[in-house]
């Protein structure tokens, strides 16, 4: 598989141009980017799914390079809030919110290239409003999430509503039950490789090669009174 050929596609070019575009108007068109970034995500992931065996070492590479920045995230997350709750100005009225984030480090030309332009867009949470809260299907929350185990946080199962005659039930879907059973095995995907892959704006091709992440930490002050 030639990922280049895939990616320089017309079609897909055309739509990523169409992004570019709609991002930078005055002001920006955000739902129409977000669809156009959708439409690029499945067109994408269906060419390259096809490939599948081909991209499996990047795949397992990207996931335990997630995993590993979650772990960081998670423990950083658990000694920060600790070291609040040990001081003197703590009255549990504080609120600690951890998420990880891709490292931007897809390599671009230069500022204002095509491939500048779309990573922009990409990285835009008006645009791919579902970014803001991280990499995870919800942010780490504490108090909230205090006796979370981290087994829970990175579960490849990802609960999903359906609708079975006038009930709203749970499905626990894997999303690599869409890959060979064998391929797939022993993977240990994350739930937060499954939300970049399905509920986001990125292709597959965007995030796979990435190996940096970014942690950001906030103490929020939440009182009713």
């Amino acid at each position: 598989m030639d990922i280049n050929e895939i990616l320089h596609d017309r079609d897909i070019r055309l739509i990523e141009e169409e992004i570019a575009r709609k991002d930078t108007l005055s002001p920006p068109d955000w739902d129409t980017c977000r669809s156009l970034l959708t439409l690029r995500k499945e067109m994408i992931n269906d060419r390259v799914w096809k490939h599948k065996d081909e991209i499996l070492p990047d795949v397992i590479a990207f996931n335990d390079a997630l995993t590993k920045a979650l772990r960081s995230m998670y423990d950083k997350a658990h000694e920060v809030w600790n070291n609040i709750k040990d001081s003197k100005c703590f009255d549990g009225h504080l609120i600690l919110k951890a998420k990880c984030y891709l490292a931007k480090d897809i390599p671009v030309p230069g500022e204002g290239s095509h491939e500048d332009k779309l990573c922009c867009a990409l990285f835009n949470i008006s645009s791919n409003w579902r970014y803001d809260g991280g990499v995870t299907l919800k942010p780490l929350v504490f108090p909230r999430d205090e006796n979370k185990s981290f087994d829970e946080l990175i579960d490849m199962d990802c609960p999903q509503f359906h609708t079975q005659g006038d009930n709203i039930q749970w499905n626990h879907t894997k999303w690599r039950d869409d890959l060979d059973k064998e391929l797939t095995e022993e993977l240990h995907l994350s739930s937060a490789f499954y939300n970049l892959l399905y509920n986001m704006c990125f292709a597959i091709t965007d995030f796979i090669y990435i190996r940096k992440f970014a942690t950001g930490i906030t103490i929020e002050l939440w009182n009713e009174d």
